[in-house]
């Protein structure tokens, strides 16, 4: 049995939905403490018992950017706070004494393994900016540059990476693993169906210029992201909700979104080629959309427009015959390799 302290990343639901999958095959033979925040704290105290808030920073987006100033400003003003709360992390560590940190993405739990001198294994997307040789267009370089800095600020002593993808470029260092991406058990269950909508997900809600395209084009779009049940025209509107969400996505005939990796990865799963509008300057956004359109899966765009909203309807053909090669795949290399890691920790 190993102790083991799970952290990760409040911003995006992408990463609590990938570390539910793997803290349940942890319970299974291991003690598990979890520390979260955000909506990311919200979804996983449904799950589990021993799991501790803590505040991290946030980023502030502005037509489907995010605002470096704001973001600066606000976290600047956020950070003592931030600090003085989570001062009781430490008081856990001190208390549970874990034998090794797993972290997706969150900054303080790197930090921390470094302060208490606690080994510490990375499980996340976002390493494939800085461990993999990865073809990176002149256009992007000032972002890749900015992406990598973080990425290294963030994580930046683990003793192995584990990288969850759906293309697997060559890795730089022995110590780096490639995975295919944590698929939730809901999704691999889902009888995945073409129907007469199109799946739509935002992560800024400050991106609205696209409704207006969307009246535009004679399809129904089922919209969730902007926290609202609504009808419109040929737009409706959906609070979040797993089982509405999940049979909406198992249903659609494509899903447009920005660049986040859990929702491409289970679009990709179910066959449902992708429209990707990554956020503006978030490289690894950027990176899954290159890649979507390289691999033919579907396309990417900077801003959604009618016309190239109607140029990637008129290819869904071409990019579902391009999808039957993708393999709908499972847990168990991940899990497995993450299994056999832990054994040097066991007591």
């Amino acid at each position: 049995m190993v102790k083991i302290l799970y952290a990760m990343a409040q911003e995006g639901m992408g990463h609590a939905i990938r570390s539910k999958v793997i803290i349940e095959m942890l319970l299974k033979r291991h003690t598990v403490r979890v520390i979260a925040g955000g909506r990311s704290f919200i979804y996983l105290s449904r799950y589990f018992k021993y799991i501790h808030r803590m505040f991290n920073f946030e980023l502030v987006y502005t037509n489907n950017s995010i605002n470096k100033l704001l973001t600066c400003l606000y976290n600047l003003i956020k950070f003592p706070f931030i600090f003085i709360y989570n001062l009781k992390i430490i008081k856990l560590i001190v208390a549970f004494k874990p034998d090794i940190i797993i972290t997706d993405f969150d900054l303080f739990s790197n930090y921390l393994s470094t302060l208490f001198d606690i080994p510490l294994i990375s499980i996340d997307n976002q390493h494939l900016v800085t461990k993999c040789d990865i073809k990176i267009p002149k256009k992007h370089v000032k972002d890749y540059l900015i992406s990598y800095l973080i990425i290294k600020l963030v994580v930046n002593k683990a003793q192995n990476y584990f990288i969850t993808s759906f293309f697997f470029p060559k890795t730089k260092h022995k110590n780096v693993f490639l995975f295919p991406p944590i698929l939730r058990d809901e999704i691999l269950r889902l009888d995945a169906k073409k129907g007469d909508h199109i799946l739509v997900y935002q992560t800024s809600k400050s991106y609205k210029a696209m409704f207006e395209v969307f009246k535009k084009i004679n399809q129904k779009f089922i919209i969730y992201g902007f926290d609202m049940d609504y009808n419109e025209k040929n737009l409706v509107f959906r609070k979040f909700n797993e089982k509405s969400f999940f049979n909406d996505l198992a249903k659609c005939k494509a899903v447009i979104t920005n660049g986040g990796f859990t929702l491409i990865s289970e679009a990709l799963c179910l066959k449902k080629p992708v429209l990707s509008i990554p956020i503006r300057h978030q490289f690894e956004q950027i990176l899954n959309a290159l890649y979507i359109k390289r691999l033919g899966y579907g396309a990417y765009h900077d801003f959604l427009t009618e016309e190239n909203l109607g140029e990637f309807l008129s290819n869904l053909s071409k990019y579902g015959e391009n999808l039957k090669k993708y393999p709908r795949g499972d847990n168990s290399a991940i899990l497995t390799k993450l299994e056999t890691v832990l054994k040097r920790f066991e007591q």
